[in-house]
């Protein structure tokens, strides 16, 4: 199936427009999804793959969070804790929707019976009109629709299902691995009110959870529900070097070296932890990621 990138740009372009691209919070996500657009390209090439599923690739990287747009719009926020999940909403935009989204309200409901209105950051998005936007808008033919709208919904998956098809499979992980690591340079960039709304003192004086060392001892993810203090959400970002699925992402997540910056400095806290257990963590946690990441490049 042949994918025109300028019309793909084109139409992502207009969708997100309708959402106000001067909002910081829009361009953010423009700027992410572009990057990981060409991540998974970079990744695609790096597995063989041909010109036709290169350009699927990047096309599924660019659209993998189209549901953020519509996330901040109806409820205000990226916390898909405090709204809903944003990747099978962004599949929901693509694919379900028959005439465009939902007029906006400001009382929509959120789980546990709270409401939309009660989050600030919403009213920046009152009465604005949901973008519109079908499929076929960025591709003409329908013969890959299944596997894009699987990638884009399972893209935040902790575990993708056990019956994927080989190749829809595979477009998962690159997606899923070109995210991780563009999280991560975003994660690089940004300070610890920006990411979890908590101050640098509090991250300071953190403890850890058992389970999240468990977990990084375990080389795999942190589960939500796992994290409890501030330095939980950091080794969550850590451990995403251990659900990389290709070499050539280990390759980059190393080039790029701001994991271990995240370890070192973590979000903007150059002076390290006051808790000394946690201090100690973190730095045998740098060291070994140093040594599994040149093992497994």
């Amino acid at each position: 199936m042949k994918i025109d990138r300028s019309k793909v740009l084109r139409a992502f372009s207009d969708y997100v427009e309708a959402y106000d691209s001067r909002n910081q919070r829009i361009t953010l996500k423009i700027e992410h999804s572009k990057r990981v657009a060409g991540l998974c390209e970079r990744i695609a090439e790096s597995n063989g793959l041909k010109q036709d599923d290169l350009d699927l690739a990047w096309t599924i990287g660019l659209l993998h969070d189209m549901g953020r747009f519509e996330q901040l719009r109806r409820w205000g926020t990226f916390s898909d804790a405090r709204s809903t999940n944003h990747a099978k909403l962004g599949a929901e935009v693509l694919f379900s929707q028959p005439a465009g989204m939902p007029p906006f309200e400001v009382a929509s409901e959120l789980p546990g019976g709270r409401v939309a209105h009660r989050n600030p950051g919403i009213a920046l998005f009152a009465g604005l009109a949901p973008g519109k936007v079908r499929m076929r808008d960025f591709v003409e033919g329908s013969k890959e629709d299944q596997l894009i709208r699987a990638a884009i919904a399972a893209h935040g998956d902790y575990r993708l299902p056990d019956d994927l098809p080989d190749r829809t499979r595979r477009f998962c992980n690159i997606v899923r691995d070109a995210d991780k690591l563009d999280i991560l340079h975003t994660v690089s960039l940004s300070d610890m009110d920006t990411i979890l709304g908590v101050s640098l003192d509090a991250l300071r004086q953190s403890r850890l959870s058992s389970s999240v060392l468990e977990a990084f001892d375990g080389r795999r993810c942190v589960k939500r529900n796992d994290r409890v203090f501030p330095a939980d959400y950091v080794v969550g970002f850590l451990c995403f070097a251990f659900e990389l699925t290709y070499a050539e992402s280990r390759r980059i997540l190393a080039e790029q070296g701001e994991i271990f910056e995240i370890a070192k400095n973590p979000l903007g806290l150059k002076e390290g932890f006051s808790n000394e257990r946690t201090k100690a963590e973190f730095e045998r946690m740098e060291n070994e990621l140093r040594v599994w990441l040149k093992r497994n490049c």
